[in-house]
């Protein structure tokens, strides 16, 4: 072989090597991309005390069904307190749920909390101001007389919802972003939250049922 035909070969070999190189980076890269994008979807929602306070559900969101009150709401029923860093306890004492913030856990020196259930069958609550950040976990808890509770087969996990718009009354569904697990105990149904706005009693994803 002549000497052009050993520098074509070189040449060839070379640009080979370099495209062979650079499929081989892309593969690696998106690789890396998938594995951070799942463990993303995958990772708990932590509190800035670093509580872990919600999982969130791969694919953004999850349709789950509401636990349903023995006697649907016909109107809302809310409360309203100013809590400062000491903490304290909001009460809707006609559905005995409660909301209960730690000393230390509002994210400045004062803040007015309001909490409304939302008319309707479900067990959901609206929890205002909207987008609050805590900087340790709330406890919101929910006395299971007056909802059909089946131990059994209820009790599942407490769900966060976006907004209003994500419930389904008449299917008794909710489409939420977050699960957390519960303490059931002495009749009541509670789980820890770190941020606002939407929460409601779950009996499970509909999927799975």
């Amino acid at each position: 072989m002549d000497n052009d035909g050993q520098e074509r070969n070189r040449w060839f070999g070379g640009l080979r090597m370099t495209r062979m190189a650079r499929v081989l980076t892309g593969i690696a890269a998106a690789a890396t991309v998938a594995a951070c994008s799942m463990e993303t979807a995958t990772s708990p929602v932590s509190d800035v005390g670093g509580e872990i306070s919600a999982n969130v559900l791969p694919g953004a969101e999850r349709l789950a069904w509401g636990l349903s009150r023995t006697t649907p709401l016909t109107k809302e029923l809310r409360a309203s307190a100013r809590f400062t860093s000491k903490g304290g306890t909001l009460t809707i004492k006609e559905l005995g749920v409660t909301l209960t913030v730690p000393m230390g856990a509002i994210p400045r020196d004062t803040l007015t909390i309001t909490m409304t259930a939302i008319a309707g069958g479900l067990v959901a609550y609206d929890l205002q101001p909207h987008g609050t950040v805590f900087r340790k976990s709330l406890t919101l808890s929910h006395k299971l007389k007056g909802a059909t509770y089946d131990p059994a087969r209820d009790g599942r996990f407490g769900g966060y919802f976006t907004d209003r718009s994500k419930i389904d009354h008449k299917a008794r569904k909710i489409r939420i972003a977050e699960s957390v697990a519960p303490t059931i105990a002495n009749g009541s149904f509670s789980y820890s939250i770190s941020h606002f706005s939407g929460w409601m009693v779950s009996t499970g994803f509909t999927d799975e049922m």
